[in-house]
């Protein structure tokens, strides 16, 4: 009896430390999932190139770009780092949240995210993406540091970049708060664009 009990007490912490992991997963897909249904839209068309017409976007045109879906890559590697010069701005609430170091993951598929927008999502080619500085197989292209939780899985932060090619994106640190089970946005901290 002595020997299954110690045989017992192993299964028993990796069954635990399993379900902890599948529950940081679980938030992690629901974030990112958050963050691009928030920040996936098509850009409206540029003004025309004559200095007598009045531009103007109709009700019809803003509808239907509203409705469009995107392709949206995900960088397959999620850092460490934060955008030093912009830590300060992090209000207090999620300072102790910047203090534990995490190891940089790296992701080998999409499975399990879906936009409720519709829009597609895809792990981005590395390979790919070094060969042109347009992006031609998805519109948008998301690079997201590796999301940090309170003990609690109450609070989040995290820093994610949004690009359109290799010359046009931003940057911004995310704070989040978990409400009745779903993440809120509480604070978004821009830290740079290209």
């Amino acid at each position: 009896m002595k020997y299954f009990v110690l045989l017992l007490i192993p299964i028993v912490i990796n069954g635990c430390q399993a379900q902890i992991e599948n529950h940081l997963k679980k938030d992690e897909k629901e974030i990112v999932v958050k963050i691009i249904d928030k920040l996936s839209y098509v850009q409206p068309p540029p003004p025309p190139n004559t200095n007598d017409a009045i531009y103007g976007i109709s009700d019809t045109m803003v509808d239907s770009i509203g409705r469009m879906k995107l392709k949206v890559a995900i960088y397959p590697i999620m850092g460490n780092e934060m955008e030093k010069s912009s830590i300060d701005k992090i209000p207090n609430e999620y300072q102790d949240l910047l203090k534990p170091e995490m190891e940089i993951l790296h992701l080998e598929n999409v499975k399990g995210l879906e936009s409720k927008k519709g829009h597609t999502i895809m792990l981005a080619d590395t390979q790919q993406l070094k060969k042109s500085m347009e992006f031609k197989n998805f519109d948008l292209l998301y690079n997201f540091s590796r999301i940090r939780f309170d003990e609690n899985y109450t609070k989040a932060i995290f820093e994610v970049g949004v690009s359109r090619s290799r010359l046009a994106g931003n940057a911004s640190i995310f704070c989040l708060k978990k409400v009745e089970g779903n993440w809120n946005i509480e604070h978004v901290i821009p830290t740079s664009e290209w």
